[in-house]
């Protein structure tokens, strides 16, 4: 197989993990996290691009004057 190969000038892009390990290079391992963080969750029967209305329209305390800080100070 490997005579055929040759005479006929074909190449082999070692992309596998065998190919790697038996030819000493780096082997293509990794977490794989960034795939998963192209994965976009929702739940079915609601809009994808919804915002989340609780969480917008949820009155925010003025942190900064419960600590005695002035607006024009910062």
């Amino acid at each position: 197989v490997l005579t055929k190969a040759a005479v006929a000038g074909k190449s082999d892009p070692l992309s596998g993990l065998k190919e790697n390990v038996i030819m000493g290079h780096l082997i293509p391992a990794g977490t794989g996290v960034a795939d998963h963080r192209l994965i976009e969750a929702y739940v079915e029967g609601e809009e994808k691009d919804k915002p989340n209305s609780e969480i917008e329209n949820s009155p925010t305390p003025d942190i900064l004057s419960q600590f005695g800080v002035a607006e024009e100070g910062i």
